[in-house]
């Protein structure tokens, strides 16, 4: 993929070892965000993920503890470091009866 210009190898992210591959938008998009500098930082963003999402990687690469991946876990980054984990609520699903 990366010989056919679909994706982009090399190191973007820094305190990750090994290659990375991303898209090109994602690229331009981490460039943009480093361009932007310590303004969109200091804001304090928030981003929840599922546990059971690839991106979990606490415990593996990234510090704490390892999140189990279930659809049910969720992990809380901030500025792109995990500051809490957790388990969700169960939703209830009521269904109403047509007729």
């Amino acid at each position: 993929m990366e010989f056919q210009g679909e994706i982009r190898g090399g190191r973007f992210v820094d305190g990750f070892v090994g290659e990375q591959f991303a898209l090109p938008e994602a690229v331009e998009a981490l460039r943009a965000l480093r361009r932007e500098g310590s303004e969109r930082t200091s804001v304090g963003h928030e981003i929840r993920l599922s546990a059971a999402d690839p991106l979990n990687l606490v415990g593996v690469i990234l510090p704490g503890a390892r999140v189990a991946a279930n659809p049910s876990n969720y992990i809380v980054f901030k500025n792109g470091v995990p500051i809490q984990s957790g388990e969700a609520a169960p939703v209830e699903i009521v269904s109403k009866q047509v007729g």
